[in-house]
């Protein structure tokens, strides 16, 4: 069964084209269009077992970690509709149920007849729920798992669902989880855009959100994936737009590796095979408005869905489309972006070699009688330029590609270690919850790791927590923390131990960014302000330079971090804690040079 991003409102998904079960019907949405009612019909007959506050509940839709749908009947106005309540309503968190009327709040302030529409909302002995309309029909996913569509199809398709995007956005709105399964096909062909349980107000910024990755992987534009929630705006929903129309015609994502950890890497890193290449039946115009939806650089996209509408509505009319296809010299800048330090080595080598031909010509010239010794320079000339092109393959291929995989490699060990650290000061039952389910978020990115000592901390700190559970003290817990923390410092040390360029990269790297963190932080002028900065201080800096090994850094921090929580709320920063910040921000940006 397809599952709803809307039903686990944090967390980091994969797209799946596997249609979901259905009831009459090859529906997989979770909000269905009654069709035509036959006035004759006998009343149903309802049963104290089915019934749910002014609902019967006929079938189950759909279900997901957070969420469940029912197809049922509203008895006051006797129509079908789809009823989305949360799953186990006892165990959902005061934040858990925020974001389920968040969804319903979002998709109801929208009036298009392309986003389903939202009827009713409530709570019936404890069980929050809202009503939707259900159409009868199945979603983009499961109509493209059957193959590729017709160009202009999807065209059309995608141009209709952008127009209702579009709408969205005109209210502020991003919807943040746009893709094939969010996407309904009615009876007549007709798309309508559903499931807003990740939308995000412009203007309104969601402080618990800071840290989490939300939203489905093969379909997550670079800054999203990257965890930028400054950056998010619609030019985010325009490229998981660009993402659908590229599946729908090609039969498969832009991106699609074996993990969503890789598969985020491959959105951040590398660029989509052209469409064309996958379907030589896609025209040029298709293949450059996807193209352009899909760039790495939010500002060269299109700056709304609307505008995409516009431009797919000029190709199905046969009229000149805005987008113009990536040029050359384009190509070799989005080259260098990506490997700006293989480029610089290149320019570098280039420059060194160019100036060392010219010595060898000017030598030559002043030197012409020594013809010999011209030609066995101009000879010498050549091996060093093979020379350096070997070189130059060799740091691009093991030291940058170390350095890239490897950093992410130590944020993600740093975020799982500082979820682990606060495992063993869990005093009261009621924060166990939250804080087990970090960790178990943090760990799922090693659970098919290749590391086997790494896996095998985490597989201790589980068994720790589980006897924490059963009432017996969490020493063992607190132990198993701290060799996981050894086990991802010296599996990291061992993994770029023949890449000591890389590892100082990184360390640098590291460095400058919690310098940059602290300068947010001595910038803001509360504590309230400041909170998203501190947060990322503690839940992503601290870690990572503990993987790394940068004790001097963390030396400095763990003292700075307490003093970060005695920052009164809404209160000036005092002058010991701005001394002790700019401290460690001067011992960063001097390991970061």
């Amino acid at each position: 069964m397809e599952s709803s991003q809307g039903f686990e409102p944090s967390g980091l998904h994969e797209d799946s084209t596997v249609p979901p079960r259905r009831e009459g019907g090859s529906s997989d949405s979770l909000a269905i269009k009654p069709g035509p009612k036959s006035k004759a019909k006998a009343a149903p007959v309802t049963t104290q077992a089915n019934r749910f506050g002014d609902y019967e509940l006929l079938s189950e839709v759909a279900r997901g970690g957070m969420g469940i749908v029912y197809r049922a009947r509203q008895l006051g106005l006797d129509r079908i509709v789809a009823l989305k309540m949360i799953l186990d309503a006892q165990l959902a968190t005061e934040e858990d149920v925020r974001r389920f009327y968040s969804e319903a709040q979002a998709a109801a302030s929208l009036n298009h007849p392309h986003i389903v529409q939202v009827y009713d909302v409530g709570c019936v002995d404890r069980m929050h729920y809202f009503s939707m309309e259900f159409i009868e029909g199945e979603s983009l996913s499961a109509l493209v798992s059957r193959g590729p569509l017709d160009p202009q199809r999807a065209a059309v398709i995608m141009a209709t669902a952008c127009e209702a995007v579009g709408v969205a956005h005109e209210q502020g709105l991003v919807h943040r989880d746009l893709k094939p399964a969010n996407i309904i096909l009615d009876a007549r062909g007709e798309p309508h855009v559903t499931d807003f349980g990740l939308a995000r107000r412009q203007d309104r910024a969601d402080p618990s959100e800071a840290g989490e990755l939300l939203g489905t992987a093969s379909y997550m534009p670079p800054e999203q994936a990257a965890g930028d929630l400054e950056r998010l705006g619609p030019h985010s929903d325009v490229y998981a737009l660009g993402a659908t129309l590229y599946c729908l015609l090609v039969g498969r994502p832009p991106f699609q590796a074996a993990t969503p950890a890789e598969t985020l890497l491959q959105a951040i890193q590398q660029d989509p095979v052209p469409a064309r290449q996958l379907n030589v039946q896609v025209p040029v115009d298709l293949e450059t408005i996807c193209s352009k939806c899909l760039e790495k650089q939010p500002a060269r996209r299109y700056a709304n869905s609307s505008e995409l509408a516009a431009d797919l509505r000029r190709f199905l009319n046969n009229e000149p489309i805005l987008a113009r296809p990536i040029s050359k010299w384009n190509e070799f800048r989005k080259w260098t972006q990506r490997n700006p330090t293989l480029a610089m080595v290149a320019c570098v080598l280039i420059a060194s070699i160019t100036s060392l031909f010219c010595v060898s010509l000017m030598y030559n010239s002043i030197l012409r009688e020594e013809r010999e010794s011209a030609r066995n320079e101009e000879l010498r000339i050549r091996d060093l330029l093979k020379l350096s092109e070997s070189l130059l393959a060799e740091i691009g291929q093991r030291k940058l590609e170390a350095a890239q995989s490897q950093s992410t490699r130590a944020l993600l060990m740093g975020r799982l270690i500082v979820a682990a650290a606060k495992l063993p000061q869990i005093e009261k039952r009621e924060v166990e919850s939250d804080i087990v389910d970090q960790f178990d978020a943090e760990a799922t990115w090693f659970d098919a790791d290749e590391s086997s000592q790494v896996q095998e901390r985490v597989a201790e700190v589980r068994e720790g927590i589980s006897e924490w559970r059963s009432g017996r003290c969490p020493q063992e817990l607190a132990e198993a923390v701290k060799q996981l923390t050894l086990a991802c410092r010296d599996d990291w040390q061992e993994r770029l131990k023949s890449h000591e360029a890389a590892r100082e990269l990184i360390e640098r790297q590291a460095a400058a960014r919690t310098a940059q963190t602290i300068e947010l932080i001595l910038v803001s002028p509360t504590s309230v302000e400041a909170e998203p900065h501190v947060e990322r201080l503690v839940t992503t800096h601290r870690g990572v330079l503990e993987v790394l090994g940068m004790d001097h850094l963390t030396a400095l921090l763990d003292p700075l971090l307490e003093q970060l929580k005695a920052w009164p709320k809404r209160g000036t920063m005092s002058n010991e804690l701005r001394s002790s910040l700019k401290e460690l921000q001067r011992r960063a940006l001097d390991a970061g040079t």
